[in-house]
């Protein structure tokens, strides 16, 4: 019942505080996204704590915490990647339709982000999956950063001797 009633709470919190606050704040989509995920994960382990310690496993809840971390350890790669999403949704170094280059092979448009990674599209349409541990720690080049501003790597003209230099540069 704890369980349940932390789900009924999370949606409850969720739905009609946290959006009206978004509304009146107008937050970006994408940390609305994160804030309402967090508060939701956070509202169920809470109520899902309460349960066990109403039921007398309050114990159960150290080795549970025991599993838990060791999983962390294995998967610290995930969870690096999960801290990168959030870094990435709230200081918005990289947005949706930005042209970033992470390193020489790796270019390209960005087309989604996810919890795991970014996921970049080239030139020849190939898609690039890029781990947002690599994004966060390496440095980016982002060609769309500012709005008023894009810049392109490098124009090459190929213009024939023949023609008028003044023409040309014109």
């Amino acid at each position: 019942l704890w369980v349940l009633g932390g789900i009924i709470g999370s949606y409850i919190v969720n739905r009609f505080v946290l959006s009206r606050i978004f509304d009146l704040l107008l937050v970006n989509i994408g940390i609305q996204n994160a804030i309402i995920s967090l508060v939701r994960y956070t509202i169920i382990i809470a109520s899902f704590v309460i349960g066990l310690r109403s039921v007398g496993l309050g114990s159960v809840i150290i080795y549970i915490l025991a599993i838990l971390g060791g999983l962390g350890v294995a998967g610290k790669e995930l969870i690096t990647d999960l801290i990168g999403y959030f870094i990435i949704l709230i200081q918005r170094p990289i947005k949706i339709g930005d042209f970033i280059k992470i390193n020489d092979d790796v270019n390209g448009i960005v087309r989604h982000i996810t919890l795991r990674s970014v996921i970049l599209r080239r030139k020849n349409s190939v898609t690039i999956i890029v781990p947002n541990s690599q994004v966060m720690s390496k440095p980016v080049v982002n060609w769309n950063y500012s709005r008023t501003y894009f810049a392109f790597d490098d124009i090459l003209l190929t213009v024939p001797y023949k023609e008028d230099a003044e023409v040309v540069k014109n």
